[in-house]
């Protein structure tokens, strides 16, 4: 009999077989990981965010005042702009050396 479905309760999943229980844990851990691994995305692109709004605000916000100038709004725009368009660059480098059977840079992997 094939497995084609998740146990709606514990009956159900003590009346299953080996390999039914087998094909239900091995598909449970699957997705799991690949909402671990969607959450560390998440997580990493909040990071990188963050990371440059600060070093761009410490770069173009050298006297806070009470607002900003707007000399001070351009610099954080093209700053943001120009960190945003070199993350993508090197994103796009990386993804292409992995296509080409480069090795890879070590981190998470997504489960196919």
């Amino acid at each position: 009999h094939k497995f084609t479905g998740l146990p709606s309760d514990l009956k159900e999943l003590r009346n299953m077989s080996e390999s039914d229980k087998d094909r239900y844990v091995e598909k449970e851990l699957h997705d799991h990981k690949r909402a671990i691994c969607r959450e560390f995305e998440v997580t990493r692109h909040q990071t990188l965010l963050q990371t440059v709004i600060r070093n761009c605000f410490n770069h173009c916000v050298i006297n806070p005042g009470k607002d900003l100038t707007l000399g001070q709004k351009r610099c954080l725009t093209d700053c943001t702009d120009n960190l945003l368009e070199y993350q993508s660059s090197i994103m796009q480098m990386l993804f292409e050396k992995s296509v080409t059977g480069e090795p890879r840079i070590p981190g998470p992997f997504l489960p196919e």
